[in-house]
């Protein structure tokens, strides 16, 4: 569920090439644009270049385009005309993100059904995920979330004679029943 945004790009080609049996376009690698304005920027530009080096019959100009193809972006941000406003925002915000909480991300939406965010609701989703993801635990990933959870809550108020006798399993178990999930080694608290 990797989507590194460095290696994002989208095939754009003519519309009116694809109609007439020609597939015209080339990919646009995402990372190269610094927003939407700048990324639809350069696709009028290479139609406008296109146009003059492989003008259309009766002097049209390619004016429509689609995207026929496209790699490492959400199906969720993208159809045959529209790559959406929230990619831009959640692009920016994870591009600085390691590639553990990027992939986090997108289980956490996946886990809770956000496979629609928009503009709108983009922060509030992003909120939730801050507030739920615990972290990466490639190892046993509730057990070791267990241990470390249990030591930040009780260890300050335990007496060290007490600590040998807590019980790990059973508190992982509790956690677990209480709403907190694991995957791929990602653990995440109920929202």
């Amino acid at each position: 569920m990797n989507y590194p945004f460095d290696h994002a790009a989208i095939w754009v080609g003519c519309l009116a090439s694809y109609n007439a049996g020609n597939l015209i376009g080339k990919w646009f690698r995402l990372d190269d644009y610094a927003d939407e304005d700048d990324f639809m920027a350069g696709i009028a530009t290479y139609f406008e270049e296109l146009d003059e080096s492989h003008p259309l019959d009766f002097g049209q100009t390619r004016e429509e385009w689609q995207f026929n193809d496209w790699e490492f972006i959400p199906d969720f941000f993208i159809s045959e005309y529209d790559l959406d406003k929230a990619y831009w925002l959640l692009r920016d915000k994870l591009k600085e993100e390691s590639e553990d909480r990027q992939d986090a991300f997108f289980l956490f939406a996946a886990h809770y059904g956000y496979n629609n965010i928009s503009e709108e609701n983009f922060e509030d989703i992003f909120e939730s995920f801050e507030v739920s993801y615990q972290g990466h635990y490639p190892s046993c990933p509730m057990e070791s979330f267990a241990h470390d959870e249990a030591e930040r809550r009780f260890w300050d108020s335990f007496p060290d004679a007490a600590k040998q006798y807590f019980n790990y399993r059973s508190f992982e178990i509790d956690l677990s029943h209480n709403g907190y999930w694991d995957e791929d080694g990602h653990v995440f608290a109920p929202v």
